[in-house]
């Protein structure tokens, strides 16, 4: 099992994802650095550093907690 690596970033408004509703993006820094339709895209987008966060953002409905 690989190690749990504890990452702090600053926080992005949830106004900042509107743009990118259903699709995966890259954080580093505080800033979204890319994004793509499918994990292995944004994987393969050298806009995405290999130890920037990922993640998939809500569609239309969800809630930002």
């Amino acid at each position: 099992m690989a190690p749990v690596v504890e990452i702090s970033q600053p926080p992005i408004p949830a106004e900042a994802f509107e743009h990118f509703r259903g699709r995966w993006v890259a954080i580093s820094d505080g800033h979204i650095v890319a994004d793509a339709d499918t994990l292995e895209e944004l994987d393969a987008d050298p806009r995405a550093g290999a130890d920037d966060t990922r993640f998939r953002v809500p569609v239309e409905g969800a809630k930002f907690l």
